[in-house]
């Protein structure tokens, strides 16, 4: 009899124990449940904000570009030395080419030999 109610308390023990365990494991999942879905909402934000930066990137270039044209728009109607004029814009524009998105590296290789055509026709005309 005192075997029996040994065996009893000790599987009693072990049984609370058990039941100890399990609120944890159940709490511990659910932390990593919530940290997961943390995680993947700061995923999405990342993606959004790779998206808003590139969509920035491209307004940018155009809106240069729109510029620049406009600037050699108002010296090709002017009379004057060209050479010293566009060194900002042309290293604008080459880091466009290089670096830019492909749409505007494009518009702006375009520019760039409209520039160096110009300066080229000015330096023939001073020779």
């Amino acid at each position: 009899m005192k075997g029996l109610i040994v065996c009893l308390f000790l599987s009693g023990c072990f049984y609370a124990g058990g039941a100890g365990v399990s609120p944890l494991l159940g709490i511990q999942k659910k932390r990593v449940t919530h940290l997961e879905e943390r995680l993947s909402r700061a995923r999405d934000v990342i993606a959004l904000a790779e998206t808003d930066v590139e969509r920035l990137k491209e307004e940018i270039s155009r809106e240069k570009l729109k510029l620049i044209r406009m600037e050699i728009d108002h010296f090709e109607k002017k009379e004057g030395s060209m050479l010293t004029f566009f060194i900002e814009e042309r290293e604008a524009l080459y880091e466009m080419i290089e670096s830019g998105p492909a749409s505007a590296a494009l518009e702006a290789q375009v520019e760039l030999d409209r520039i160096l055509r110009m300066i080229t026709e000015q330096s023939e005309e001073v020779f």
